[in-house]
């Protein structure tokens, strides 16, 4: 033990918190789990602790996405339960995670019959991912409230934020000067989804 192994722990967290989210993004739900549970049971772990408060509440988002997505809403309630309760948020140093896990909650509320409270929460989440000023970040949000509002019937809102999460994601594409990287980015399924939404809404 020393601050060489524990740099490689951290490392490690991160590398496995990076796939769990590549998983996630592409729909592989068991892969994404298996890499999650692992970082989930480290956390709980001494050899763990260099810079916790930066890795784990990723973990705790992450896996209430997992539960969400397969309708564990009990479960997904857990892991926001222990995200509040340790104020890990209020620690996490990049507001961004603070964006996510807005994202998850408003989904929650959706899913537990809550739609106002879903659309408040999501709303705040869009104004701080402005406020970042991140586009990867922004698209997202806008795509969030799209798939929240087109679930609510309301055509008008939906369609306009489908079509500014893909102007915001042309827009991320135009940096990317690798043309394998762009190719495999506006070939992903989550961005040929969007782009079918945009055009068909």
């Amino acid at each position: 033990r020393g601050p060489r192994h524990d740099l490689l722990r951290e490392i490690e967290s991160f590398a496995r918190l990076n796939l769990a989210d590549i998983h996630l993004f592409q729909g592989n739900l068991d892969e994404a789990e298996e890499m999650l549970e692992i970082t989930y049971q480290n956390a709980n772990e001494p050899a763990y602790a260099l810079a916790r408060p930066r890795w784990k509440p990723r973990c705790l988002i992450a896996l209430g996405e997992l539960s969400l997505n397969r309708g564990n809403i009990k479960e997904c309630e857990r892991y926001l339960a222990e995200l509040d309760s340790h104020g890990l948020t209020d620690l996490f140093p990049f507001t961004k995670i603070q964006v996510r896990a807005g994202h998850l909650k408003g989904a929650l509320l959706k899913a537990k019959g809550e739609p106002e409270e879903a659309e408040t929460e999501l709303n705040l989440a869009l104004r701080r991912a402005i406020g970042l000023d991140m586009p990867g970040v922004i698209w997202r949000s806008h795509r969030t409230l799209a798939d929240f509002y087109g679930a609510e019937n309301q055509d008008k809102k939906s369609r306009s934020h489908y079509r500014k999460a893909l102007k915001v994601v042309q827009e991320i594409a135009g940096t990317l000067t690798e043309p394998k990287m762009k190719e495999q980015f506006l070939e992903s399924k989550p961005i040929l989804e969007l782009t079918e939404n945009a055009k068909g809404s």
